[in-house]
């Protein structure tokens, strides 16, 4: 009988957190449509996609601001979160939560420039949550990680059109650097996204820590109750 009471008690508790953690993924959604406004939304991606993204410029309005909430694992060499090649619109590169090969670093890839691939310092995160986010500004990339600063890249991108979500396309040549794991969301923005605003992004996906405790208390009263 113990053993029944505890496991109803640990099953409210995992949905009660998983409730709190939607409802912490819809205030991040209630942000993005505040403020600058996004050119490009899509969530709960799964699997990766090829979709049309619209058109961005990196040498407007401070820069484009690529932003991402996801959990994934490793299981590559490389895993990108975005990327497109082959394509002849917008930058032909990508953006990696792991950059090639075996970096384990946040890395920006663009295969027209001298050098094509450039590490951030910032350390790849897998099997968690985590908000990515980075702003192109035509000449370089400042690369935010749950809502702090944590590196600038000398390289720029600005994807237009069709572009691969969790894998780079490559317009019929082979797509690759699949991510494993979900892109819980992403928004593209035409504009360069302050500090304050990335920093505010973030704390919207951390859920109330009230709504953590009554959701423990619930927990213990319902063992209480049937004691």
């Amino acid at each position: 009988m113990e053993d029944y009471k505890l496991n109803l008690i640990a099953g409210v508790l995992v949905l009660g957190t998983a409730g709190a953690a939607q409802a912490a993924f819809s205030d991040w959604e209630s942000q993005v449509a505040l403020g600058a406004s996004a050119g490009y939304t899509n969530s709960n991606i799964t699997s990766p996609i090829v979709d049309n993204i619209g058109s961005f410029d990196d040498s407007t309005s401070g820069g484009v601001t690529y932003e991402f909430v996801i959990n994934a694992s490793k299981i590559n060499q490389t895993s990108a979160l975005m990327g497109a090649r082959y394509t002849g619109v917008g930058t032909e590169g990508a953006i990696k939560l792991e950059q090639w090969p075996d970096q384990g670093v946040i890395g920006l890839s663009d295969w027209n420039a001298p050098v094509n691939d450039l590490n951030s310092t910032a350390p790849s995160i897998f099997d968690e949550e985590a908000h990515i986010v980075v702003v192109s500004n035509g000449t370089s990339s400042d690369i935010y990680v749950n809502g702090v600063w944590a590196d600038n890249v000398v390289m720029s991108l600005a994807f237009s059109g069709d572009v691969g979500l969790g894998i780079v396309y490559r317009n019929g040549a082979g797509d690759n650097d699949g991510l494993d794991g979900t892109i819980l969301g992403v928004a593209i923005y035409d504009s360069a996204l302050s500090a304050t605003e990335i920093s505010d992004h973030y704390a919207a996906l951390i859920p109330e820590p009230t709504s953590i405790a009554m959701i423990a208390l619930g927990g213990f009263a319902m063992l209480k109750r049937r004691n």
